[in-house]
């Protein structure tokens, strides 16, 4: 009787006691598809794209502007920019600080009274060392203060559409490039793409493809479709 019981115990683990179904992407995704798609289409979540290790990334044609990462463990917000990328977050959130000096990154904290702001500017100039020419790190960094009140907090800000992206169920989400086409993903297999009335693939060489496509995906009405890849997705 023993016996039988861990052999319960054992096949139970390996099967249908598992915490996670095999469904439970599509169910995500019906979910999502029944209960959120029209709040999501009308979201700031849509001005990024997000995934878990970069998290949420502005791009203004196909050109990085900046990424935000939460450390909610610190509550800390580290901020990664492209060229220009800083003015663009300081002018976003109303920061008093010079918009026409270049940081290439950001850690931003919060105590009871001010908000923190470290910033780092990498350059990599060469120089001559024994006739040869290697290139050199210097890093230089700026240090700021600055009281509550006098900006907007981008830990709330990106919190907020943390919580917002959690309740939708989603696991990452981008804006492609061709036709206005979005694609949201549930589970490393489970996705839905939005294809919005108005696409136009501009490129004809796609069009093929992306007709194709809606064929293969399961209809969920004529702007969106389900889809279940053969590998998992890789965020790693």
């Amino acid at each position: 009787m023993r016996q039988l019981i861990i052999i319960l115990i054992i096949s139970c683990g390996l099967s249908s006691c598992d915490r996670t179904p095999d469904n439970f992407g599509k169910v995500q995704s019906i979910t999502f598809f029944k209960e959120y798609k029209d709040k999501f289409l009308k979201s700031e979540l849509l001005k990024y794209d997000y995934n878990p290790r970069t998290q949420y990334s502005l791009s203004i044609n196909d050109t990085l502007v900046y990424r935000a990462l939460l450390r909610k463990e610190d509550n800390q917000l580290v901020g990664v920019f492209g060229d220009n990328g800083f003015g663009v977050f300081a002018r976003q959130f109303k920061i008093p600080i010079d918009t026409n000096f270049t940081w290439d990154r950001l850690y931003f904290e919060i105590n009871s009274t001010q908000y923190k702001l470290e910033l780092e500017l990498f350059a990599h100039p060469s120089k001559i060392v024994n006739s040869d020419t290697v290139k050199t790190d210097i890093k230089t960094t700026g240090n700021y203060s600055i009281p509550k009140g006098l900006m907007n907090d981008p830990i709330q800000y990106f919190n907020n559409l943390d919580k917002e992206r959690e309740k939708y169920g989603i696991m990452d989400y981008r804006k492609l490039r061709i036709g206005g086409i979005i694609e949201v993903n549930f589970s490393p297999i489970d996705y839905i793409l939005y294809f919005p009335a108005d696409s136009k693939i501009e490129e004809k060489q796609f069009q093929e493809f992306w007709d194709n496509k809606i064929k293969e995906g399961e209809k969920l009405d004529d702007n969106w479709y389900y889809y279940k890849r053969e590998r998992p997705l890789d965020n790693g």
